[in-house]
């Protein structure tokens, strides 16, 4: 059965987010905000988020939650990555989340996300779900250091139309997001996490140093968990550890 999913477009806007927080009140839960271009996208933790005009997808999702607990809200990351997984193997393509929510294909990213959540009086009252996903762009400025998109992964079966493609890929994240099994979403999060169970080499961005070491999942809140040689089990938040591509 096809979802009557409410998107509204912008032709240009400084960012969807951006709209998604000023104009809160005035959307419903599960509103999508696109646009084909942006003059001040956002990737994680204040970096930019740069896409050719037309050419890609932008968009926000905006969920309203009623007595979510606030120390779980990483599964909402989970469960988006692992709708826009499900999404890229429509087209062959087995796609790997890198920690904490960039879509990767092989070693090149697809996809960017970026949450931005409200929290009250201990619950989550709302999300704001950024994606960037990448569809037809093959050429890219010296601000991307490892981009793919649909079209470079599939060459010869585009061009891929954004407005179509939102559907879909937006009601695979919603299907995502209506689950109720938080333990599957969780484990599923797991089988798909890029570099699991292999040893490569990382740096360590509390220390400045460089380390080998294999990821072998995330806590529960949310921080990546990477086994050294020795054994020793590392706990890292956002930015306290680079990946050495």
């Amino acid at each position: 059965m096809k979802r009557n999913i409410a998107i509204k477009w912008f032709k240009c806007i400084d960012s969807t987010n951006n709209e998604a927080i000023r104009n809160i009140d005035d959307y419903d839960s599960m509103t999508v905000i696109a646009a084909e271009s942006q003059t001040a996208g956002k990737g994680q933790r204040g970096n930019g988020w740069y896409s050719e005009a037309g050419m890609n997808l932008t968009f926000s999702v905006i969920v309203k939650f009623e007595d979510f607990p606030a120390s779980e809200q990483f599964t909402v990351s989970q469960a988006v990555s692992l709708g826009i997984c499900d999404y890229l193997r429509r087209f062959g393509l087995e796609a790997k989340i890198k920690w904490p929510n960039d879509i990767y294909v092989g070693d090149r990213k697809i996809c960017g996300i970026l949450i931005e959540n409200g929290v009250r009086s201990g619950s989550l009252a709302r999300s704001i779900i950024g994606i960037g996903l990448n569809l037809n762009q093959t050429e890219w400025g010296t601000t991307a250091p490892n981009p793919t998109s649909l079209a470079a992964e599939c060459p010869g079966g585009g061009p891929y139309f954004p407005e179509k493609e939102l559907e879909t890929l937006v009601s695979d994240i919603f299907s995502r997001l209506e689950s109720k099994d938080t333990a599957e979403i969780r484990a599923g999060y797991k089988r798909k996490m890029y570099r699991i169970d292999e040893f490569h080499e990382y740096e360590n961005k509390k220390d400045g140093g460089k380390f080998y070491g294999k990821i072998i999942g995330t806590t529960e809140k949310g921080t990546l968990l990477v086994q050294d040689r020795e054994g020793a089990v590392k706990e890292f938040a956002f930015k306290e550890i680079g990946y050495i591509i």
